[in-house]
């Protein structure tokens, strides 16, 4: 009896310690070197506008960390999506693989901004050129920057998205145990 009131503890244990041990995706947007790919192999470019509340990495291939900044900064993340894509998923690497465009969403380029007045320019220029539509997305709780700009890149190509994509990233730890850090960020 206290074998079978003990097992819902025990099966939660394995999935916990299932979890733990799946597999890593890095949390670098920036891979370098990445691996060349064929024109043939690149599904489409999106650039991705970025504004964030997040401090700047200290490692420069994250971009943007989970920490606090006093200021808004502002950016731009071109990303390639492979011709192998299937809707609905976001085919990411893994820690110990090259970033390899064919096979993986890839950042091919990001670029900060100085100042609003530059960014604020450059995306309303885009924003007419792409028939006066933005599609802005803000990320839930429980979110890497990275994994924001993954999830902006999935939803603009798997929807055919023609017009700008913009990203409102706020400073989320981007783990589970950050649930009060992510609360205190987001009101």
């Amino acid at each position: 009896m206290i074998f079978f009131a003990a097992a819902p503890v025990r099966i939660l244990a394995l999935a916990l310690l299932l979890t733990g041990c799946a597999g890593q995706q890095t949390r670098e947007l920036i891979a370098s070197p990445a691996i060349a790919a064929s024109a043939s192999e690149i599904a489409a470019r999106h650039r991705i506008f970025v504004a964030t509340t997040r401090a700047e990495a200290d490692d420069r291939e994250e971009v943007f960390s989970g920490g606090r900044s006093p200021d808004l900064h502002f950016a731009h993340v071109d990303m390639t999506v492979p011709a192998i894509h299937k809707t609905g998923e976001i085919e990411r690497r893994k820690k110990n693989q090259r970033a390899d465009p064919a096979k993986f969403f890839v950042a091919a380029d990001v670029a900060g901004y100085q100042d609003d007045e530059a960014f604020s320019k450059t995306l309303r220029a885009d924003i007419a050129a792409h028939g006066g539509r933005a599609l802005v997305f803000i990320h839930g709780y429980n979110t890497s920057f990275d994994g924001a700009v993954y999830r902006m890149t999935q939803i603009a190509h798997d929807a055919k998205y023609s017009g700008t994509p913009v990203l409102f990233s706020w400073a989320s730890g981007g783990k589970t145990v950050d649930y009060v850090y992510d609360n205190n960020s987001a009101t």
